[in-house]
């Protein structure tokens, strides 16, 4: 039981095979890994999932909601199904509207001939065709209920209100500090929230950070100013706010449009028009800036929803929370709005300890802070909350993943920003489609959408309810290249709970810029190059006695330019002697004797990368927010009885132990679940109240437990036996205990089933059947290898199996019936083999079909390459100059390489005719010494003979094969005279072909190695040459544009001096001030400008604060006026 349990916990996915698979005894006992518990399933239980519950169409509430609901979130499917019943009811609407004016308006006459002309029927009075109205209103309204009721998914009843008060009785969190008056938007996890709140961290971390080999770190909440300076949070991260004029209270200015519009639509008072208007001011209110939200304000009126008082206009409203480091208070800091930065801010390090290399992606979990306006909808906007971010850094010249490939056909539901701008709804999309199309820019990105929507459906989260949706070019920061936010459907509507962002390298650059620290990676280049330095030559002797205390404070500016700036500073002091260096909006005039640059040229070997950050970043509280939504249930018959239906994965307690009563008597029993539990790390609950065992299930139910053992009377009978339901099932499974040795044999009885082979040696045997028992991964993960690796072969034999195995007749009760039907049940399998060998070979024909057909697509596909090829080659040598010389030189090389070729053909059929005329030479002195030696020792009449039988021999060889010889020799001597008219070539005239041949090759290659450096992509062989004619006309032509363009703007540059001239003689009264003493001018116009938004700042900040302070006095007075007034109702 333990062991079922402890996979269902750590990996749910594969819960599912004890569910669908026919043979659940088998799969079950295949889980039941430690010795204590194991599953049996008795064969006449059946389990199935519960059906998902649905809500109860009497109540009017809930068909409201379910009509809200379907009105703004139904699927494209429902809406093309219920678009006719809503315009019936409109139809039926706007009649009964007529008829009512009919009824009671004054003016009888005009609203008579209304009547008239919508064709009402005028053989029945006006009352009688209304009551017929409304009654064919209410039935069409009703029919359109019932069928909003039928398509609406379960989540369409969902009542907010009782899963708020699930979690407030269950203290999963409740707002902090509530015995004091709770402070909006903080929050208390309680023992649940913060146990489901950890599991979903270390799952992310599982997901994430060991799956990817992320490098984790864990930076300060404290961040001092410049860092959040230089990222721009102190400048940009901000919303727009507005006031109620009259009690101060303060509402983000998107918020109060949004929720007013909402208002509005939902208001059956409201015109078509107006709901039209409405709706496109919702839809654009993302990209809306001060002046918009004004505009739409005051348009439409809209007041503070609290007082209905009228409210100011929107004002920017920084949402970080200001502090201090230090107890002199000189050096601000805040509370970090996002863990980004830490990360960016040791890149250096992480990349030094991930050895130089790119990519790496860092991660870091821990707390976000930011000041909301207001904050509302429980976890949704707070102002403290829990953040997982990641940020992968990559060259952005190479944006692809090493493991996109094995996502590239992951289904996404996308909303792309073209898709929000036509009007058209969210779409599925294959993640390997969408890059190939551009809709996301890069494989990395789309990688990390993928992780997202695994790590989110893992947790909980309805895949149906999530979408990825892209952000409007006016909504995206100017940083970002492409953004994709994870939105979530929840009672809330669509909410954010992931921002994958492509941040290009926007973030690394800025802390380059405040600091002066390079935050670069470096690639080694295959060739080192030289490039262009310049470096700035500071005489601090100078620079210390002229600026004294301001010295190092210059020094420190100096060593920060980049080499823009240092070009700068060159042009300034080639043309004026003097830079102005700008500190933090004062100005240090460097004259030439202080400060010189330099240029010179060096060879690099590495090339500096800026790298682009890739940053999904998790709002834990979000996602746990949708997780309860998405999770929440009501028992079918019962809807009092709430539940959460969490993943074993992320339960805060994983299972309830129960005892059937309170009894000392189950006590042992209890211990030793306790012990087992223990042993695997799974968390338990144990209630042995004197409660109703019914109402202990709806409590440990509530807090989502999704596994219960039951211990009952039957348990303390031998063999020991509990019970164990699943919160999603009302049916429950029988568990008992079971001896090692049993439980080895019936594992090692299902094996066999699938012919796998356990180990031969006895010791191994030994261990690998405790290990089967015990479910140790070095026995079990060989057999799940094995069946996993064999699964087509094993559903073959399964197949097979299901019709061919013969069914065993008990011997009582054979007759004549049953005998026939065996035979008729063998005759049967016989036809059934030899159907099954024809469908096999059937489909082998197919298979090499299919394989032909392959190859002639293969084919026809590198035809058409080899095509393209050659028209690419034609082109590119269509307008090459002297092309046919080209073309004749490579002709000659090729005649002479086939010259060569020829004569070596020669010289080795020489040297093969030679050797022949030696062996034939041999053969013949060898016969020659045969002769004389036979005629030596043999008797005259025996030489006779032979020299008739010789010539016997000697005369058929003239007769039949002299003619054919005679006639090879003559060709051959045609072939030699041939040969003799050419000049003889010996060794020494092969040699210095050779060597001619070696000089053309080199030569070939020199200039093969020339074209190479300057351009590739030729694969001519005459390329060589083209190419040195092909760079000189690049020269010459890109030297003649130069010259054309110099002498235009020359031209275009004299013609505006002298009309700068002819103003200035025109004008009178005015200085004229020169480059120099202008750009002075500029500058303290700026620093002024500076100083005056500083100062409207402060003034604003006192406003602020008096206006809080006045409204303090107020209450003050009024509490004051109270106790005078209870005073002297005292001292009556």
């Amino acid at each position: 039981m333990i062991g079922i349990l402890w996979r269902w916990c750590r990996f749910p996915e594969n819960s599912q095979l004890f569910r669908v698979c026919p043979c659940r005894l088998e799969v079950s006992r295949r889980f039941c890994t430690p010795p204590f518990f194991k599953a049996q399933i008795a064969p006449n239980v059946s389990i199935t999932p519960r059906k998902n519950p649905r809500p109860s169409t009497s109540a009017q509430k809930i068909r409201e909601r379910i009509s809200d609901y379907m009105r703004k979130y139904a699927s494209p499917e429902a809406n093309a199904k219920l678009a006719p019943l809503r315009e019936a009811v409109k139809e039926y609407g706007d009649i009964v509207k007529k008829l009512k004016v009919f009824l009671f308006s004054d003016n009888k006459n005009r609203v008579y001939l209304l009547w008239q002309k919508n064709n009402f029927q005028e053989s029945n009075s006006p009352k009688e065709q209304l009551d017929r109205a409304i009654s064919e209103l209410k039935n069409r309204k009703k029919l359109l209920e019932e069928t909003e009721v039928a398509l609406a998914p379960h989540e369409a009843s969902f009542d907010r209100a009782k899963l708020d008060d699930l979690l407030k009785r269950r203290f999963f969190f409740e707002p902090s500090f509530a015995i004091y008056g709770p402070q909006t938007g903080l929050y208390d996890f309680g023992p649940m929230g913060a146990a489901l709140k950890a599991n979903l961290v270390q799952e992310w971390r599982k997901h994430f950070i060991l799956e990817d080999q992320m490098l984790e770190v864990d930076c300060s909440c404290l961040t001092p100013e410049p860092v959040l300076k230089a990222s721009g949070h102190l400048e940009r991260f901000s919303d727009w706010m507005v006031k109620d004029v009259k009690s101060g209270d303060c509402f983000r200015a998107d918020h109060l449009i949004k929720n007013s519009i909402e208002k509005l639509l939902a208001d059956k008072k409201t015109s078509a028009d107006l709901k039209s208007e409405l709706q496109e001011v919702l839809a654009r209110l993302e990209g809306f800036n001060d002046k918009d939200m004004k505009e739409v304000i005051a348009k439409y009126q809209f007041k503070s929803p609290i007082t209905g008082n009228d409210v100011s206009e929107p004002v920017a409203f920084n949402l970080m929370f200001p502090t201090q480091i230090g107890p002199n208070g000189e050096e601000k800091a805040f509370l970090r709005p996002e863990t980004a930065q830490g990360i960016f801010v040791n890149f250096k390090r992480l990349l030094e300890f991930n050895q130089s290399k790119l990519p790496f992606a860092a991660a870091q979990i821990g707390l976000g802070f930011r000041n909301e306006i207001s904050p509302r909808q429980g976890l949704i906007r707070v102002r403290e909350f829990t953040m997982c971010e990641i940020e992968y850094f990559v060259d952005p010249k190479d944006k692809s993943h090493p493991k996109f490939k094995k996502i590239a056909r992951y289904p996404l539901t996308l909303f792309p920003a073209f898709s929000q701008s036509n009007g058209q709804p969210a779409s599925e999309w294959r993640i390997g489609d969408a890059v190939a199309q551009g809709v996301v820019n890069s494989e990395a990105l789309a990688y990390y959408l993928v992780r997202c929507q695994q790590f989110l459906v893992k947790v909980g989260v309805d895949p149906r309810r999530l979408r990825f949706r892209q952000h409007l070019p006016n909504e995206m920061a100017h940083y970002a290249q492409d953004c994709w936010d994870a939105e979530i459907l929840t009672s809330y509507g669509w909410g954010e709970c992931v921002g994958n962002a492509d941040r290009a390298c926007y973030d690394l650059r800025q802390h380059y810029k405040a600091t002066g620290v390079k935050l670069i990676a470096e690639k080694p280049l295959p060739t080192p190059k030289s490039v262009e330095v310049i470096e700035a030559k500071r005489n601090m002797g100078i620079i210390g006695s002229q600026f004294k205390e301001h010295a190092k404070k210059i020094q420190d500016a100096l060593r920060k330019l980049t080499p823009e700036q240092l070009i700068e500073v060159e042009t300034e002091l080639a043309a004026n002697k003097l830079y102005n260096l700008k500190i933090n909006d004062e100005m240090f005039p460097l004259t030439d004797t202080m400060i010189t640059t330099k240029k010179y040229s060096k060879a690099v070997h590495v090339e500096e990368i800026e790298p682009s950050v890739i940053e999904p970043s998790y709002g834990i509280g979000r996602i746990m927010n949708a997780v309860l939504e998405h999770a929440f249930r009501e028992r079918e018959g019962d809807e009092s009885r709430c539940f959460l239906a969490l993943p074993p994965l992320i339960a805060p307690i994983k299972c309830s132990v129960l005892t059937i009563t309170k009894n000392p008597m189950f006590e042992s029993i209890v211990g030793l679940v306790e012990e087992e539990l223990k042993k695997y790390e799974i968390s338990y609950k144990v209630d042995e109240t004197s409660t109703s065992l019914g109402k202990r299930y709806a409590r440990t139910d509530e807090i989502g437990i999704p596994f219960g053992v039951t211990i009952d009377f039957e348990s303390e009978q031998k063999p020991h036996t509990v019970t164990l339901s699943w919160i999603n099932q009302t049916e429950k499974i029988d568990i008992s205990t079971e001896p090692a040795d049993a439980t080895a044999m019936r594992i090692l009885n299902s094996l066999s089933l699938f012919k796998y082979k356990p180990p031969t040696d006895i010791e191994q045997l030994e261990e690998w059947r405790a290990g089967l028992v015990e479910g140790t991964k070095r026995s079990i993960y060989p057999v799940l290898y094995y069946i996993f690796s064999n699964v087509e072969s094993l559903k073959e034999r399964a197949y097979l199996a299901k019709f061919l195995v013969k069914v065993e007749v008990p011997s009582d009760v054979h007759d004549m019936d049953t005998a026939q039907l065996q035979n008729e049940v063998a005759d049967l399998m016989e036809k059934f083999k030899a159907i099954h060998s024809q469908v096999v070979n059937v489909r082998s024909d197919m298979v090499l079909l299919n394989d032909i057909r392959q190859d002639l697509t293969a084919m026809e596909h590198e035809e058409e390459i080899l095509g393209r090829k050659i028209e690419r080659a034609q082109r590119k040598v269509h307008n090459l100059p002297q092309l046919q010389r080209y073309m004749a030189l490579a002709d000659e090389l090729r005649r002479q390489k086939d010259r060569l070729s020829e004569l070596n053909m020669q010289k080795g059929e020489q040297r093969n005719g030679v050797i022949h005329a030696e062996q034939k030479l041999q053969r013949l002195k060898a016969q020659l010494a045969d002769v004389r030696a036979a005629g030596d020792n043999i008797d005259p009449s025996e030489l006779i003979a032979q020299l008739q039988d010789e010539i016997a021999t000697n005369n058929y060889l003239l007769n039949n094969k002299l003619s054919k010889e005679i006639e090879l020799k003559r060709k051959t001597v045609r072939e030699l005279s041939q040969v003799s008219d050419m000049s003889a070539i010996d060794n020494n005239d092969i040699l210095k072909l050779q060597q001619q041949i070696d000089e053309k090759n080199a030569l070939i290659q020199t200039m093969e190695q020339e074209r190479d450096k300057s351009e590739e992509g030729f694969e001519e062989n005459f390329s060589i040459f083209r190419h040195q004619a092909a760079a000189v006309e690049r020269k010459k032509n890109a030297a003649a544009q130069r010259l054309q363009d110099a002498r235009q703007e020359l031209a275009i540059i004299e013609a505006e001096v002298e009309a700068k001239k002819d103003d200035l003689r025109n004008k009178t009264g005015g200085e004229v001030l020169s480059a120099v003493q202008f750009r002075r001018y500029v500058d303290n116009l700026r620093a002024r400008t500076s100083e005056y938004k500083k100062k409207r700042a402060e003034m604003e900040e006192i406003q602020t604060e008096k206006g809080v302070l006045m409204r303090t006095l107020e209450l003050l007075n009024a509490r004051f006026q109270q106790l005078k007034d209870n005073i002297v109702g005292f001292k009556k």
